[in-house]
């Protein structure tokens, strides 16, 4: 989980650099769509309001955290074991 809550401080110190690459290599005019906000704009013309997209990407959210939170648990060292020797 610290993985998980680490990669999502770093994602956002990314985030306007891949916006100005985008920005850069494809222009100003495909920014929105290239930038993910293409989603969020389609889920608002068909429903008339933002919410389905935050609950999706609530969820999505919440999915890989405990995927992430899964596998490490199922990936843990098994705890040494005393000899009697």
């Amino acid at each position: 989980m610290v993985f998980a809550a680490i990669m999502g401080f770093l994602w956002l110190g990314v985030a306007p650099l891949v916006s100005g690459w985008i920005a850069e290599t494809f222009g100003l005019k495909w920014m929105a769509m290239l930038g993910g906000a293409f989603g969020g704009g389609l889920v608002f013309d068909l429903a008339g309001s933002y919410t389905l997209a935050w609950q999706v990407g609530v969820a999505l959210g919440l999915a890989a955290g405990l995927v992430q939170g899964s596998y490490a648990w199922l990936r843990r060292a098994p705890p040494a074991r005393l000899s009697a020797g």
